[in-house]
């Protein structure tokens, strides 16, 4: 028993040899040890002198402290650390270190060096930027403020963290953060809260970038907002298909989302508000204002010309449909509205609005123009016959431009009326006609059989002064009031529905660019990378531009496409921005309005009217 102890004592001897222990040492279970307190004299890992020094304690959770005097950079991670002894830091440029034919060994671009000792030297951290293989190693600054012969350099290949003195927290090259709060991420020198070198991608179901009290740039060339030099910007408010209801808008401030509302709003239907996001026009605008009696301007459109003004020159608004049935992309400007001005003198100018249209497929030209108070038309030809509708237009007789008014059942007079009010014609007057006027002022109308008082002159005088002709009957009013009565038919019937979202889309056929993957050069990291780009295959000329008084082709670049399949909302189904639902339009079908006007359709016209056309 004696000898067991003594064993066991002996054993206790070694194994703490070296050690003293000051204060009171706890040790709790069989393999773990607790030091609360005092100084512990030894030999450090890896050597054979004992000394005295600070310790690290874990406290009740394990957790490690350790305090890191400054000039004492803090390392986590890397694949290898070792240590160069004498180093020289050229005195010509002290961030260049020379050493022996080996100083690289190990080393490569964007690992951390350390200087920790040496005359002259500037203790801290530093990432090397180039080798010069057997020579030297370029930092990224200066480490030393004249020659350093004596210095000691520690470096650390791929360091995972790494804190240097100049109060940087830095994982490589990669990411920075320094003692101003800024972060780099791609650069080593952050000048911004955030400072991105390279490309930003934001993942997940629930990615967002919100920008306040600042503004958000892109490269700025020539004076343009540019998202690439070569390019354009373009902004997808859905890029992976995943919301059929995606807006973009902007608003004045965060408070406005829910007090004044957006400014503008773009729908994914391409619809665009201003002032409103309750869109359901391809154009929207909305003004807000106290006024209760008096017209609020909402749209100016304006032309400032660059050489000198004259009569006729102003802006213009255009009305292009397609036309041709079956030939898609046969676009035609078929009417126009234009606000010039007719007299440019400075203080004295006169404008006017001018309505154009097309005609036989001409370019549309002037119909009417209204100026200085005066209705002026342009010579016509006979109107058709349309139902609850009359005309107003100018012909020419005789090289003389006449105005003539045109009743529903294309009788056309000048300035003449076919009211028989107050008297019944007589029945053996082929065209009989009369003046009508009215007075709401003297509370009074007037109507005279002008033919029956030409009849009368004609039977007292002896003479004639109405002559009959006979021309081609080219209106058939029960034809032309029949499909009048059928298209206002499937207007007044045609209804919407709510239809479930799946039914709202369809699978279209479009034609989408080929894009082929390029390898390119990185301008500014050197490397090859892969980038995806159209293919050219051609050039459409589609027009002229006049630009600083020259004249320059507007040259279209024709890209390689493929047919692809996109869901695509119905032509007959809408988005209701309101309710959040979808509609579509049920529009009775021709043959169906047909089958209604043998029920609902009357031909009637004036007596006079009817009775002649019957003989």
């Amino acid at each position: 028993m004696k000898k067991a102890y003594f064993i066991f004592a002996l054993a206790a001897v070694v194994a703490f040899a070296g050690l003293v222990f000051s204060g009171e040492p706890r040790f709790y279970g069989s393999t773990v040890a607790q030091i609360t307190s005092g100084t512990i004299d030894g030999t450090a890992i890896g050597g054979t002198t004992p000394a005295a020094g600070a310790f690290t304690t874990l406290d009740s959770s394990d957790k490690v402290h350790h305090v890191i005097t400054a000039g004492h950079p803090f390392i986590v991670g890397g694949d290898t650390i070792a240590t160069l002894g004498t180093v020289a830091i050229s005195n010509a440029n002290p961030s260049v270190l020379t050493k022996d034919a080996t100083i690289d060994d190990g080393l490569a671009v964007g690992d951390a060096v350390i200087v920790n000792s040496g005359t002259n030297a500037t203790v801290g951290t530093y990432f090397v930027v180039s080798i010069v293989v057997n020579t030297s190693v370029t930092l990224d600054r200066q480490a030393a403020t004249g020659a350093c012969a004596d210095g000691n350099v520690t470096y650390v290949n791929d360091p995972a963290l790494v804190s240097d003195s100049g109060k940087r927290l830095r994982v490589g090259n990669a990411v920075t953060v320094d003692s101003s709060g800024n972060v780099g991420i791609g650069t080593t020198a952050p000048t911004n809260k955030l400072t991105v070198n390279g490309n930003v991608e934001l993942l997940g179901s629930g990615s967002s970038l919100t920008f306040e009290n600042g503004l958000l740039g892109f490269s700025y060339v020539a004076g343009f907002t540019h998202l690439s030099q070569t390019g354009g910007l373009r902004v997808y408010l859905d890029a992976n298909n995943n919301d059929t209801t995606s807006n973009f808008e902007i608003y004045g401030d965060v408070a406005a989302e829910t007090t004044s509302g957006a400014l503008v709003t773009v729908t994914d239907l391409g619809n665009v508000g201003i002032g409103t996001s309750t869109v359901d026009r391809k154009l929207h605008a909305e003004e807000v204002n106290a006024a209760t009696a008096a017209a609020v301007p909402i749209i100016r459109a304006s032309v400032t010309s660059t050489g000198t003004p004259a009569a006729g020159l102003g802006p213009s608004l255009e009305f292009e449909v397609e036309t041709a049935a079956g030939a898609p992309g046969n676009q035609e400007v078929v009417a126009a509205i234009d606000g010039i001005a007719i007299d440019v003198t400075g203080a004295s100018e006169d404008g006017a609005i001018v309505f154009k249209t097309m005609k036989a497929g001409a370019a549309a030209t002037e119909d009417i123009r209204i100026e200085g108070g005066r209705l002026r038309m342009a010579e016509t030809t006979d109107s058709p016959a349309v139902a609850d509708h009359a005309f107003l237009y100018a012909k020419d007789v005789t090289a003389v431009g006449e105005l003539f008014a045109a009743d529903a059942a294309a009788t056309a007079t000048q300035l003449t009326s076919h009211n028989f009010s107050g008297f019944e014609p007589d029945p053996t007057e082929r065209f009989p006609w009369s003046f009508y006027a009215e007075s709401k002022a003297l509370g009074v109308k007037i109507n005279v059989d002008m033919a029956g008082a030409i009849r009368a002159v004609e039977a007292l005088s002896g003479k004639s002064f109405i002559y009959y002709e006979d021309i081609p009957k080219s209106v058939d009013l029960e034809a032309a009031y029949r499909a009048q009565w059928i298209s206002e038919y499937i207007e007044k019937n045609t209804a919407e529905a709510e239809v479930i979202k799946e039914d709202a889309f369809e699978m279209v056929e479009v034609d989408e660019r080929v894009l082929y993957e390029v390898e390119v050069i990185d301008k500014k990291t050197g490397k090859i990378k892969i980038i995806k780009q159209p293919k050219q295959i051609g050039e459409k000329l589609t027009g002229y531009n006049l630009i600083n008084g020259e004249v320059k082709p507007n040259i279209e670049i024709i890209y390689e496409t493929k047919k692809v399949l996109k869901s695509q909302l119905k032509a007959d189904v809408r988005f209701d921005t309101t309710d959040g639902k979808f509609y579509k339009k049920i529009i009775p079908t021709q043959l169906m309005a047909e089958e209604a006007a043998v029920i609902g359709f009357k031909f009637t016209l004036p007596a006079w009217m009817m009775s002649r056309l019957v003989k």
